[in-house]
Parts: structure tokens; C-alpha cells; sequence
């Protein structure tokens, strides 16, 4: 393939996570495979969004670049992967080569744990099946055990795998940086959901419990128009900030606290965003993330971050199709709120999309 034809292929692969993909565009896109994994799966694959677990293969995708991976292990938002190709030539005594018949590429392939990297999970985009058995183990098994020897600096004779690898070996050198070059590229989608200092978007990651949330201050003050005189805030924006849709920023913060003589609460609980993230991580939540990034300012990264921040800030519906809820509180598990976000995602946006 030449360099042209990579650049056409880059930007068709890039297109999938602008749209939402037709049987058509798959098998466009598996026309322009390399050599022919692609056609071989990616026009037979479904729509399926399983959980995410070990010895799936998926394809990774995030700001126009993609990779196939096996998953070694899930954790929260998080996925640990190895990348997948069939550059088999270029394995190394850690890269785990895999029969054509344990993938439905139906090519034989290699797993290079040497570019291992724990990645976001919002950046899985394709379920491509499963990673079968490996000479007669699991797949996984198969994976762990050798990074385990390579974590030990030992070989493992009953497995196969690439020749070692030697310093003056500069043509697999080269790929294996390149490879692991595309994995931070894929590591780095996670500071599009964290804000500066490191916690997920949202507000601080510590509350205070002497803090007062606004929306409770303000749910007992009947005198909008004196509120709006005396704090220069806008009625709709206190609006927002009364049905916790918002939560104060700058000024705000100072001139609310002054007016109710006691510290406002800026952030959301930690737990209810670590559950927001893990929400919107679920690949079958990426449509609904990628319809938002599309609908904001143009030009702006296809990001989870609005969605992420909408989820956040949009108030608990009083009632939904499952009945009654509430709010969890500020001391709530994660599991807790992922049940009162995911009420949230049913009644506010899939009834939006």
C-alpha cells in the first residue's frame, strides 16, 4: 500500500467516528484494508456492544487514528490492551503470534505485549469478536502468562512467539516505538475528560461537609428579584443553578457565600463522576457522546467531555419510566449513582437522540 493510499485509508477510518456508520461505509472502508484484515471482519461485524472483558478484540479509535487490540483486563473507565496486526515478521520473544483460526480476520496475527498500554475505554469503537484458543489455552491465559515472563525477563518455550529481540535489530526497534508511539496516542485521550489538576471534569474532587449546596440555598429563597438584585446574577442562570444544573463558578462562588452567609458548594461529588465516565465509557454509550461532540462549536475535538459535563449537571428527574427517584447523596457508592445516571441517560438523552 502506498503512502497516498494509507492517508486515504487514515482519513476513511477517521470518517467512522463522524458518523453513524452504514453497512456500506464498513465495507468501503474494508476495501481499503491492510492487506485484508479488515474485509475479512469489519463488514461481517455487528452493531453488538458487549462488556467489555478479556480476550475481546475491538478496534480503538480516537481523533482519526485507529488500532486493533486485545483487551487483557477492564477496571472502572479504564481498558488494558495489546495492539493486534499481522506484522508477524516483526514479532519479538514477547509478542504472542496467533493462528489464523483463533480470529475472525482469518489471518495469522501477532499481539505485541511490549506496546501494552491501559487506555480509556470511550475509545473502544468496534467489537470485532473474540480472541479463540491458543494452542489449546485460553487466549488470555496465554497473554498474561507471557507478560508475566516478560515482567520476569524470562522465555517461554511453550508458547509462540517472535525471535528475540537484539539491540542492532533496528528494523523491529523501529516498529516496536512506533507502536508504542500510537499507544500513548491512545493513552492521552483520557486528559480530554480531566481537568487541570488531574480529577475528572466536573468540580473539585474534595467536598467539604460545612459547604452548603446552592441549589438547596436557593430552593428556600421565594424573592427571585431581590436574589437578582443583590448578586447581579442573571435569572436564568440562577434558574440553573437552582435545579443543580449548574454549579457556581468565579464570582459567583463569592457572591453567593456573602449572600447566604455560608460557603457554597462548587463540585460534584467524586463518585457520582467517576460513575458518569464509566456511563459514557460503555461503547454502547459512544454514539450518544459522539452526537453531542458533533453538535457543539465547530471545530471542537469529537471529546466526551460535553456529554460528560451535560450528564453531570442535568438534574435527577423526579420520576422516570422505572418510577419514583431521587438524587443519591453527596456520600453515595458509585454503583448508586451509575443507577441514577443511567435513569437519567434513558429519560433525558436517548429521548433527545
Amino acid at each position: 500500500m502506498s503512502q497516498d493510499e494509507r492517508g486515504e485509508l487514515h482519513e476513511l477510518l477517521g470518517e467512522l467516528d463522524q458518523i453513524s456508520p452504514s453497512a456500506d461505509v464498513l465495507n468501503l472502508a474494508a476495501e481499503w484494508a491492510l492487506p485484508s484484515e479488515l474485509a475479512s471482519f469489519v463488514g461481517a461485524s455487528s452493531n453488538d456492544f458487549p462488556s467489555v472483558a478479556p480476550g475481546q478484540l475491538w478496534r480503538l479509535s480516537w481523533l482519526g487514528n485507529q488500532m486493533l487490540a486485545v483487551v487483557l483486563s477492564q477496571s472502572s473507565w479504564w481498558t488494558r490492551v495489546a495492539p493486534l496486526t499481522t506484522d508477524v515478521d516483526l514479532a519479538d520473544e514477547y509478542t504472542l503470534l496467533i493462528d489464523p483460526r483463533c480470529t475472525s480476520l482469518a489471518l495469522q496475527t501477532a499481539t505485541f505485549l511490549r506496546a501494552s498500554a491501559s487506555v480509556p475505554t470511550f475509545t473502544l469503537a468496534q467489537y470485532l469478536g473474540d480472541v479463540g484458543q491458543v494452542e489449546g489455552r485460553d487466549a488470555v491465559e496465554a497473554l498474561l502468562s507471557l507478560e508475566v515472563a516478560m515482567i520476569d525477563g524470562t522465555l517461554r518455550s511453550d508458547l509462540s512467539t517472535g525471535p528475540m529481540l537484539a539491540q542492532s535489530d533496528w528494523d523491529r526497534q523501529e516498529f516496536l516505538d512506533s507502536l508504542q508511539e500510537s499507544m500513548n496516542w491512545f493513552e492521552g485521550a483520557a486528559l480530554s475528560v480531566l481537568d487541570d489538576d488531574g480529577s475528572i471534569a466536573g468540580g473539585s474532587s474534595s467536598l467539604d461537609d460545612s459547604e452548603a449546596d446552592v441549589s438547596d440555598l436557593l430552593r428556600t429563597s421565594q424573592d427571585l428579584p431581590s436574589l437578582v438584585e443583590a448578586t447581579g446574577i442573571a435569572p436564568g442562570r440562577l434558574l440553573s443553578l437552582k435545579t443543580g444544573r449548574a454549579k457556581p463558578q468565579g464570582p459567583e462562588i463569592e457572591v453567593l457565600s456573602s449572600y447566604f452567609g455560608s460557603k457554597v458548594r462548587v463540585g460534584h461529588p467524586e463518585n457520582m463522576r467517576i460513575a458518569a465516565l464509566e456511563l459514557i465509557a460503555e461503547p454502547a454509550n459512544r454514539q450518544l457522546w459522539l452526537e453531542a461532540a458533533q453538535s457543539s462549536e465547530a471545530g471542537a475535538p469529537l471529546s466526551p467531555r460535553k456529554f460528560l459535563v451535560d450528564l453531570i449537571e442535568t438534574p435527577i428527574a423526579a420520576r422516570t419510566v422505572y418510577g419514583p427517584t431521587s438524587a443519591p447523596g453527596n456520600n453515595a457508592t458509585v454503583e448508586e449513582w451509575k443507577r441514577a445516571l443511567r435513569d437519567r441517560i434513558a429519560v433525558r438523552f436517548r429521548s433527545e437522540s
